[in-house]
């Protein structure tokens, strides 16, 4: 009995080192945050995923170019393309685009460039997007918004979209063969065994790799907790993180979670 929990436990383990790895392979590959993303790929076969073209510099009411686009509730998002993670530290929100020659210079040589194979080079695009889906970085105080600026992102052909739950919710998936339906208390769910997909954590229980964290309006796996004192770090995370990093892996975050959830054993090895 002893060798099977053993056993057990090593499998699970397995299973959550594996959510993590998936999720840090999204990260390194560049995986882009936005509103309502559950890992959609725009691409030459999937023209309506691009937001609508509009070079111009009168009111730029659509502004963008190879920009991902998704409507939830009836609302646009725009993709803004990780616009300051690529940056290298350099600001790329362009607040007057009529007054910036990059954009100038960019409607000058590709107004009527395809939007498809556009690679990663900067391009420039509307964030459109409010209310509980407006992009916010999460780690800046008070939080940038973007909705409603010109910034110059990454293009969004052939990469990968999500929000932070359909960043949980797909990496589940690939994993676990476990969907974790949007707007329901996870504990309230069922695995294909008919247990819950996973459980509340006691505040005293030191959590484990892959565990899920909840803050408001933001989900992330735990990559782990830091095993000194230090005060500034409470866990490091991977995230579809916020509209101007996009996928992140090993970010800190010092706020305590409103809640902390543990996938369940079934759920875990449902795959294995």
């Amino acid at each position: 009995m002893a060798n099977a929990v053993r056993t057990n436990a090593a499998q699970t383990m397995s299973v959550r080192q594996r959510l993590l790895s998936v999720a840090k392979q999204l990260a390194d590959e560049g995986a882009h945050y936005l509103w309502g993303g559950d890992g959609e790929i725009p691409s030459a076969q999937n023209l309506s995923l691009f937001a609508p073209t509009v070079l111009s510099f009168d009111t730029n009411t659509n502004l963008a170019f190879c920009a991902a686009w998704k409507k939830v509730e009836n609302k646009p998002f725009v993709c803004s393309g990780r616009c300051l993670a690529v940056a290298n530290g350099h600001n790329f929100l362009v607040p007057f685009p009529e007054q910036d020659p990059r954009l100038a210079a960019f409607i000058a040589r590709y107004a009527s460039a395809s939007q498809t194979n556009w690679g990663t080079e900067l391009t420039p695009r509307k964030v459109l997007g409010s209310g509980a889906g407006e992009p916010v970085d999460y780690n800046v105080k008070p939080p940038i918004h973007l909705n409603g600026q010109v910034v110059f992102g990454e293009g969004c052909d052939d990469t990968k979209h999500f929000d932070c739950y359909g960043f949980v919710n797909w990496i589940v998936q690939q994993v676990c063969g476990v969907t974790i339906t949007r707007g329901t208390s996870i504990p309230l769910l069922k695995n294909p065994s008919g247990d819950p997909i996973g459980t509340y954590l006691a505040p005293n229980d030191p959590g484990l790799p892959a565990d899920l964290l909840i803050y408001p309006g933001h989900i992330a796996f735990a990559i782990g907790s830091p095993a000194t004192s230090d005060s500034s770090v409470t866990y490091w995370l991977a995230q579809a993180e916020a509209s101007i990093y996009g996928v992140t892996y090993g970010k800190p975050r010092s706020d305590t979670p409103t809640q902390r959830v543990r996938l369940s054993d079934s759920t875990l090895l449902n795959k294995h």
